[in-house]
């Protein structure tokens, strides 16, 4: 029972988490121009480094319908990105990677250029409204203004995971 109890109440911690980092995302001056910092993709990819293929799809998912409900033009685009980030990630780092700070960096990179690079491909290049040299003109400089936040976010999620980390997972 206290490890259900323990499992529930390290994933709403989970949760507060990636509520507070959605708000901090949408409240805060994170912008230069139209260059914004999305520091919910890189809590997502530690989630999935930490709690493995399941975790990482499930809080993928929800971290992915906060953001299609708060970023236009979305249209579930996020919902199905970051649920595919977190089982690649996790997956790969159960068996591949150590759950550290490098690999929660250069996994939180990779999957915000694959997420900028599919976001501009379904919603400006096909629609023709921009071509290779916004991606270009946007992605590095997303990259570069969200990475700060991934060492900060570790810290969090590590602090977390580490207090419960002998709980049977809940998903």
């Amino acid at each position: 029972m206290t490890d259900t109890r323990n499992a529930v109440f390290k994933w709403l911690l989970y949760g507060i988490t990636l509520w507070l980092t959605m708000a901090l995302q949408l409240f805060l001056p994170l912008r230069i121009g139209q260059i914004r910092a999305l520091p919910v993709i890189p809590l997502a990819i530690l989630v999935a480094v930490f709690e493995g293929a399941k975790g990482g799809g499930v809080f993928g998912l929800l971290a992915g319908l906060l953001c299609d409900a708060f970023i236009p033009p979305s249209e579930a685009f996020f919902s199905i990105a970051l649920l595919l980030l977190g089982v690649l990630v996790g997956f790969s780092t159960e068996r591949l990677f150590r759950k550290n700070l490098l690999t929660g960096l250069l996994w939180s990179v990779a999957g915000q250029i694959a997420v900028d690079v599919f976001f501009f491909a379904f919603f400006y290049w096909i629609g023709g409204r921009a071509g290779f040299d916004a991606l270009l003109a946007v992605a590095p400089a997303e990259v570069l203004i969200t990475l700060p936040a991934v060492p900060i976010l570790y810290v969090f999620i590590r602090s977390i995971y580490r207090k419960f980390h002998a709980l049977q997972p809940l998903f």
